[in-house]
């Protein structure tokens, strides 16, 4: 059958998935259709099921590379085609040097979302065992990264009002991260604090105004840095290419953000401005997450949630340059919203 990305639904989803086992996607080879292919795993997974990716050189779509090809060597593409969570692990390697650390971090930004927002702890430990071989990193390292993602995913969730657990919530988290359906527009806020969105969205006004700080902002931001599902999504796309232009619901949030934080006189101000300020909430929820901890006599946990917290200690004093006192409950960042 033929979909058209972004128009797929669940239920439609749901539909085809009790009629076969195995769901093949195949669509155009250029950033569009890798986007619309992303979507459409995700819409997938939200209904209970996994996908496998064609993909193919020689050819924009898959008409032309059956013209030019023959059906017999799709039909050998069709066999041998990529499980889901393996094309996007595929496609973020592609798109990096992943022998730098720099690169390493960059497919750990795209790969730990997805992992997160795996359901079955078997699949995820198993991807996860994957990706550490490939990024040659330490397990326990990538392990601690996806259950941190976790917790965040969860604490945003039950902030949101009228929050209700998804029926399936089995995502890859492109456009469904905080429960949202796939086929809607990710709402804004979602009980977000009005100063870290606030923040969020600086950040993109930012690199809109002043594309080339997108490598200063990767040096301290990752996808999972984002609480707020436009301007995590807006994010990615606008650190990935120039192809969001084209997309007309990408360019539309980009365009509302713009208009609602105003005219930007200082991008590169604003942009560390704006990191600082999406650390220092960050800072303020593992101090939650220690009390927690302590309540719970849990030291395992209390030790991994303070290297956290001093490890992003860091982070945020190399954005203030100004010393102040590093004990967790001490630091004296700005908590309002």
């Amino acid at each position: 059958m033929a979909g058209m990305g972004t128009a797929f639904s669940v239920e439609q989803a749901r539909a085809l998935l009790l009629l076969c086992d195995d769901v093949v996607l195949s669509y155009d080879q250029d950033e569009a259709g890798k986007r619309a292919v992303r979507r459409c795993i995700d819409v997938f997974r939200e209904a209970g099921g996994r996908t496998r990716v064609v993909a193919f050189e020689g050819a924009k779509d898959p008409d032309e590379f059956v013209r030019k090809y023959g059906a017999d060597r799709f039909k050998e593409l069709i066999e041998n085609a990529t499980p889901d969570i393996r094309f996007i692990y595929d496609e973020a390697a592609k798109s990096t040097d992943i022998s730098t650390v720099e690169g390493k971090l960059q497919v750990k930004d795209i790969m730990i979302p997805v992992l997160a927002s795996l359901d079955s702890e078997f699949e995820s430990s198993a991807y996860i065992s994957e990706l550490w071989r490939h990024l040659d990193v330490r397990k326990e390292s990538l392990d601690r990264d996806v259950e941190s993602y976790r917790r965040r995913l969860r604490r945003a969730s039950l902030k949101a009002p009228g929050y209700k657990k998804p029926e399936n919530s089995n995502t890859t988290g492109y456009d469904n991260q905080l429960g949202s359906r796939v086929e809607e527009r990710p709402k804004r806020g979602n009980g977000i604090a009005l100063g870290r969105q606030r923040a969020e969205e600086g950040i993109i006004r930012a690199l809109v105004e002043k594309p080339e700080l997108t490598k200063m902002a990767n040096a301290y931001l990752g996808e999972s840095d984002f609480a707020d599902n436009a301007s995590r999504l807006v994010y990615v796309n606008l650190t990935d290419s120039l192809a969001w232009t084209e997309d007309h619901e990408i360019s539309g949030w980009v365009a509302e953000i713009c208009a609602k934080f105003g005219p930007v006189d200082q991008p590169e101000r604003v942009l560390m401005d704006c990191v600082r300020r999406i650390k220092e909430f960050q800072l303020k929820e593992l101090r939650e997450e220690m009390k927690l901890a302590q309540e719970a006599r849990d030291e395992q946990r209390l030790m991994t949630i303070i290297s956290e917290y001093q490890e992003l200690l860091k982070q945020v004093k190399s954005t203030r340059g100004d010393d102040f006192d590093s004990s967790p409950g001490d630091f004296p960042g700005r908590e309002e919203g």
